[in-house]
């Protein structure tokens, strides 16, 4: 299987290539990310396992080196896991500018949609086995104060997977809710100005009481659920410490 992890330097995503870069069943890599520098540091120059793009949401295109590259290897099995997203800027309406708000939906929408697009694409034209994996979060259904770009967008994304599961009933797809999870957006969060956020107290108690998940047992849950085997049995799945 070759699998597509995007967000590849964040928390979840770098344990996720962690993972695929120790499997044995793990054939290549697709790493996309947004800060070289960091990807250079956690995975060095080059490893013959992964298949790596740069890419900035804001200036989509057509062409993708990911997609390329899938073309030419033509897996029998893909599996893509989609953990780029950006809570930022956490800000009440009537304060974001316009770019603001651009960014955000460049990053957590459209990139999402345009990926998967070509997915659908390639696995109609190479008959590949897809699955697709994303993570999800409570904030898509229910509003928050100073986060409506980020609860919207995961939102969004959720009725975007629904509908392609609805179209192809034979895609394995499952919107993956790991909790509260010690990770940079985290740190964000506790940084917020209680005027903007007024329940940051919560989450800094959360770390105060080392109440959050770590990056990489959220991973190795994932993989081990949905990559080496299939457990969803509905759209809506989570993280149980059982």
């Amino acid at each position: 299987m070759d699998i597509i992890i995007t967000g590849a330097t964040g928390g979840i995503g770098r344990c996720l290539v962690d993972c695929a870069l120790a499997s044995n069943t793990t054939e290549r890599v697709y790493c996309r990310y947004r800060d070289e520098q960091k990807f250079r540091n956690l995975f060095g120059q080059r490893n013959t396992k992964i298949v790596e793009e740069k890419h900035d949401a804001r200036y989509l295109e057509e062409s993708s080196s990911i997609i390329n590259e899938l073309y030419r290897n033509r897996p029998q099995s893909l599996a893509c896991i989609y953990t780029m997203f950006t809570i930022q800027p956490i800000k009440r309406m009537g304060t974001y500018n316009t770019e603001e708000l651009k960014d955000n939906l460049y990053t957590n929408v459209l990139d999402l949609m345009v990926l998967t697009n070509a997915l659908l694409r390639f696995r109609q034209e190479c008959s590949v086995q897809l699955r697709l994996i994303n993570i999800d979060s409570g904030a898509a259904y229910k509003p928050l104060e100073g986060w409506a770009m980020y609860s919207a967008s995961k939102a969004y994304v959720n009725m975007i997977l629904k509908t392609v599961q609805l179209e192809n009933p034979d895609i394995k797809i499952v919107t993956y809710e790991p909790g509260v999870v010690d990770t940079q957006m985290q740190e964000i969060i506790r940084k917020t100005d209680e005027k903007v956020f007024g329940q940051v107290d919560r989450f800094n108690e959360y770390f105060r009481k080392k109440q959050l998940h770590r990056p990489d047992e959220i991973a190795k849950d994932i993989w081990e659920r949905f990559v080496e085997s299939w457990e969803g049995i509905k759209f809506n799945e989570g993280y149980d410490q059982t």
